[in-house]
């Protein structure tokens, strides 16, 4: 339970941060809103991650080639096209956060990945012996 309230946490602290980082491209209307679009992204990122599986499953002599880059590639290019579709002024979550066209989501993926990486490494997100709660 406390893995899932920190990651909860980080995802919320990645967006807001990045929000404040990119106010060119990212407008969010009210930072409350960042609670409850963070653990959504979260879901969006799972979603994205099994496709990205599966297209790293068709493409694997590529993948091996490139040494795992075209992996991580179809993973970023994945998770922006999925920002891009939900924060576009026009998508559903319109209404609390809005991301200005694909580089924008781009950028917003970019930075949500570095400080989600940071952060989890600073907060205690699971214990260091290898055993979660």
């Amino acid at each position: 339970m406390k893995r899932i309230l920190w990651n909860w946490i980080i995802s919320a602290a990645a967006l807001a941060i990045a929000a404040l980082l990119l106010p060119k491209w990212v407008h969010v209307h009210n930072y409350l809103n960042v609670l409850w679009i963070g653990p959504l992204l979260g879901l969006v990122s799972v979603l994205v991650s099994v496709l990205s599986w599966l297209i790293k499953l068709i493409a694997f002599p590529v993948n091996c080639l490139t040494l795992g880059c075209f992996g991580l590639i179809v993973s970023f290019l994945l998770y922006a096209l999925a920002l891009f579709v939900l924060m576009n002024p026009f998508g559903p979550l319109a209404f609390a956060m809005t991301v200005d066209g694909f580089a924008g989501a781009a950028a917003l993926a970019a930075v949500m990945a570095v400080v989600s990486a940071v952060l989890g490494v600073i907060l205690p997100v699971r214990k260091r012996d290898g055993y979660n709660e």
